[in-house]
């Protein structure tokens, strides 16, 4: 069965008098933003702010010395990592981390998992490997080999 294709009509109405006449709101563009117009539709261009992260950058040697080998080469963490490194490692609550490709999102996945396994970790520094299961889905299989 085939759905007809229909026209939508996207223009605010006032939700006070659902019987006036419709109104038309203006919005205000970001500082910098650029709207072009193109056949059939319209293109906005924002451009990204830049946010400086202000944050001590934490180094390596300050995790527990079991994690430090995961991160072989690095000195110290980046500012979004150290930035999200106390939730990480201290808490089991969600976390959503949006940055630009290589900024460090998955050496914070990589926290992320060592904070489950830290609640494994035997009084002899073994890992009991049955008593957890951790699932990493990523976007290319390139982050994961």
């Amino acid at each position: 069965m085939r759905i007809p294709k229909k026209k939508i009509d996207l223009t605010l109405h006032d939700t006070t008098d659902y019987l006036s006449k419709k109104q038309e709101y203006k919005f205000k563009l970001p500082d910098g933003a650029e709207k072009v117009q193109k056949p059939g539709y319209e293109e906005i261009i924002i451009p990204a702010r830049k946010n400086e992260i202000k944050t001590e950058l934490v180094e390596i040697t300050s995790l527990p010395d079991w994690m430090q080998p995961v991160f072989t080469g690095i000195k110290r963490f980046n500012p979004i990592q150290s930035k999200v490194l106390d939730h990480t490692l201290n808490s089991n609550e969600n976390m959503l981390v949006c940055a630009p490709t290589s900024a460090g999102k998955t050496n914070v996945a990589l926290l992320s998992i060592l904070e489950v396994i830290s609640n494994y970790v035997r009084e002899d520094s073994t890992i009991d490997l049955k008593a957890f299961k951790v699932v990493y889905i990523a976007p290319m299989k390139a982050l994961v080999s």
